[in-house]
C-alpha cells in the first residue's frame, strides 16, 4: 500500500500536516486578523447607522428588504386615498436612469411636477 492509500486504490496522496500558528506565514496570520478587525468594525458602524438612518430606508439595513417597502408605499397609497388627497410617486435607479436619460430632463420634469430638486 502506497503513502496515503489506505484504501488500497493504488492512489499516492501526501499525508495532511497539521501546523501550529508558528509555522503559518505571517501574510496568512495578518489576513485573519484583517478579516476579524473587520468584520468587528462592520458590525460597530452598522449599530450606529440605525441611530440615525431614516425609517423609510429599507437598502443595506439588516432585517428590512423589499417587502418593507413595498408596505411602506401600500400604506402612503392607502392614506392618500382614505384621507382624499393627491399622491406623487417617483422610483429611480440611478445607474440605469442617468446612463440613458440626460440628467438635465430628469430634474426638468420633477420641477415641472413641483417637486424640489434640491
Amino acid at each position: 500500500v502506497a503513502e496515503g492509500d489506505e484504501a488500497g486504490t493504488g492512489h499516492t496522496y501526501p499525508k495532511c500536516v497539521v501546523a501550529g500558528p508558528l509555522v503559518h506565514r505571517p501574510i496568512t496570520v495578518t489576513s485573519a486578523v484583517y478579516r476579524l478587525w473587520a468584520c468587528t468594525r462592520l458590525r460597530a458602524i452598522l449599530a450606529w447607522q440605525e441611530k440615525w438612518i431614516h425609517r423609510t430606508q429599507h437598502g443595506f439595513r439588516k432585517g428590512h428588504g423589499t417587502a418593507d417597502a413595498l408596505l411602506d408605499i401600500c400604506f402612503d397609497i392607502e392614506a392618500a386615498v382614505l384621507d382624499k388627497k393627491p399622491l406623487l410617486g417617483v422610483a429611480l435607479d440611478f445607474a440605469k436612469c442617468f446612463d440613458s436619460v440626460p440628467q438635465q430632463l430628469v430634474f426638468r420634469l420633477m420641477e415641472d411636477l413641483g417637486m424640489d430638486v434640491d
